[in-house]
């Protein structure tokens, strides 16, 4: 906005939103980040947790064939 000041124009910045708000809007912006980076966390947990299970089951069958193969049971 241009003003008239003696003989001089002036430009006057008006801000469109008030400090607080700005406040608010950058901590939202934090917290969508930092939800971000858990839900990615949590998706690498979960991929880790997936290949723990296959790696256990895959021991379980070694195991269950041994004892197959060498007549014993397991009780």
């Amino acid at each position: 906005m241009w003003v008239r000041q003696g003989d001089c124009w002036v430009v006057v910045v008006l801000m469109r939103k008030p400090w607080a708000e700005s406040r608010q809007v950058i901590r939202e912006q934090q917290e969508g980040q930092v939800i971000e980076r858990l839900r990615v966390e949590l998706e690498n947990e979960r991929e880790r947790n997936f290949q723990l299970d296959m790696e256990l089951e895959i021991l379980r069958i070694q195991i269950s064939g041994a004892y197959s193969s060498t007549g014993a049971g397991i009780d």
